[in-house]
């Protein structure tokens, strides 16, 4: 999918879900696409090699977008880290988006890498006193209704 990526990403810090985490994920999306349920998921390695630089996500991280798709919009947004420049990629096909926090060790003592998100019918705010020290607003940007100094938007898909 991704032959680039796919060379790359098999680094001894980045590690896999496994078989048995991928089961009980395609399970529990299941459960909650039945029930009408959206969700968040949260991890430190990155799921979507557009949402990185390619070196920092989970080695089967194609099995779990495979899954993801299998049960559109259930997954509204995923929440990662281990990238230090932070990323950001949106899964049409998942309706998913996929937003890699930046690292405060890159933006030193006058950094302000951290924030809060509120979560809506219809989207997802992410705030903080400096948004770009959060997230990379730069690559964020075309998908995000608003992008501001203390605030993104990111739309949610019916």
């Amino acid at each position: 999918m991704w032959p680039v990526l796919t060379a790359i990403r098999f680094t001894p810090v980045n590690g896999a879900l496994g078989q048995e985490q991928l089961e009980w994920i395609g399970k529990q999306l299941a459960a909650a696409q039945a029930s009408r349920e959206r969700l968040i998921l949260l991890s430190h390695v990155v799921l979507h090699p557009d949402a990185c630089g390619g070196t920092t996500m989970a080695w089967d991280c194609d099995r779990l977008l495979e899954i993801m798709r299998r049960h559109p919009g259930v997954v509204c947004a995923v929440l990662c880290g281990h990238e230090h420049r932070g990323g950001y990629a949106y899964d049409a096909a998942a309706r998913t988006h996929h937003l890699t926090c930046c690292s405060p060790l890159n933006k030193g003592s006058a950094g302000s890498a951290f924030g809060a998100l509120a979560v809506f019918t219809d989207r997802i705010e992410v705030s903080g006193p400096a948004v770009g020290d959060l997230v990379p607003v730069e690559r964020v940007a075309a998908a995000a209704a608003q992008v501001g100094s203390t605030m993104l938007v990111l739309p949610l898909a019916d």
